[in-house]
């Protein structure tokens, strides 16, 4: 028996000219994971609040939505649905920390011994003690999402919804946060419906996948026949860098590889010879745009964010400004913007040097 099931549900905003969703209609088994994938505006956030309707949009809906058999509308308790939204700040609520994690605890009428106990596990086990004491509106962009998470797990839902919840999370932030995906859906049956644009990583943690274009599921199914069929249509750009490689080399296979382990494996299988190499590219410096001298930075009442930071950036050159969340990224560029400004240290613009006024946007 299907546990979310969606009958030709269609959906229209207000003043729209074409419909968010059109027949829609699909089954998730309890205990399932399910990747959405597709094109900004396809209709992937549509559909995932159309499941949660305390957050369901405004607007024209046809067609019916099951759970366990029921409608969703008659759902008496809602908090088994957890919602994680794409944006962090849309999900704030509190200002400082620990009465953001509490809000939804509190609202459920909760014994404070119990959460407290609930609140220590969650912390603990996503490693957040160091912000506690923080308010919200310091955190970075993937802190802020790091509790959001929490806050959502903390009300132990039985359905789990993410709208592109890696967008703000650094590479190691967001393979810890898949990890514990993975460790929610495997060892507690959790149903997690996730909606993702970084698929290296999720593909293969996925039951179903399901495609979708202007409002309708084009593909469903396994992540390996998905693939497949991606491939050879418009979505191919989609497809992972594992499977991709092994459709693109025109291999009669009839095993995918979805993980860089298996693309190992499938390459030594059909290429006993292959050796991967690497070709340097040189190329001239252009001329010094932007620099950052022995910048110092630090919000109030924290710990330095940027000490003694510097950094140059020449004209015709693309750089990628990387590191964990909180380590300053945001910092260094609303600095360079003009948003901010360093509290020591210097800042140069074409060889001349700014006095803490804002950098034109045309520069």
């Amino acid at each position: 028996m299907a546990y979310i099931e969606l009958n030709h549900v269609s959906f229209m905003y207000p003043d729209a000219k074409m419909p968010a969703l059109n027949d829609i209609s699909l089954t998730v088994r309890r205990g399932e994971f399910v990747v959405l994938l597709g094109p900004s505006g396809c209709g992937k956030s549509t559909l995932l609040k159309l499941l949660k309707p305390s957050i369901e949009p405004h607007g024209k809906l046809e067609g019916e939505r099951l759970l366990e058999g029921k409608s969703i509308d008659l759902l008496e308790n809602e908090h088994e649905i957890g919602f994680v939204f794409q944006d962090p700040d849309n999900q704030v609520v509190a200002d400082d920390v620990i009465h953001e994690l509490v809000f939804g605890l509190e609202n459920i009428c909760l014994p404070t011994v119990e959460m407290r106990n609930r609140v220590a596990e969650m912390v603990h086990f996503l490693g957040v003690e160091h912000v506690l004491s923080r308010k919200m509106h310091e955190l970075s962009g993937g802190q802020k999402q790091q509790l959001n998470v929490a806050s959502i797990l903390l009300m132990q839902p039985q359905i789990l919804l993410l709208d592109e919840p890696t967008s703000q999370l650094d590479p190691v932030s967001a393979r810890d946060f898949l990890d514990l995906l993975v460790r929610l859906n495997e060892e507690f049956g959790m149903t997690i419906i996730l909606a993702e644009h970084r698929l290296e990583d999720v593909i293969s943690l996925a039951d179903q996948v399901l495609a979708m274009k202007e409002g309708q599921i084009v593909e469903s199914g396994s992540p390996k026949e998905v693939m497949r069929r991606l491939w050879q249509s418009s979505y191919q750009p989609f497809v992972p860098t594992s499977p991709a490689l092994a459709l693109s080399l025109n291999v009669q296979t009839s095993n995918v590889p979805l993980t860089i382990k298996e693309g190992r494996a499938w390459l030594q299988q059909h290429f006993n010879k292959f050796e991967p190499r690497l070709v340097p590219t040189e190329h001239d410096q252009g001329e010094e745009l932007v620099k950052l001298r022995d910048v110092f930075f630090q919000y109030d009442n924290e710990q330095p964010i940027l000490q003694r930071f510097s950094l140059s950036l020449h004209k015709s050159e693309l750089y990628a400004l990387v590191g964990g969340n909180g380590s300053g990224k945001t910092t260094v560029l609303k600095i360079m913007m003009g948003l901010l400004k360093p509290q020591r240290g210097n800042m140069f613009l074409h060889n001349q040097k700014i006095k803490n006024e804002t950098i034109r946007r045309n520069d």
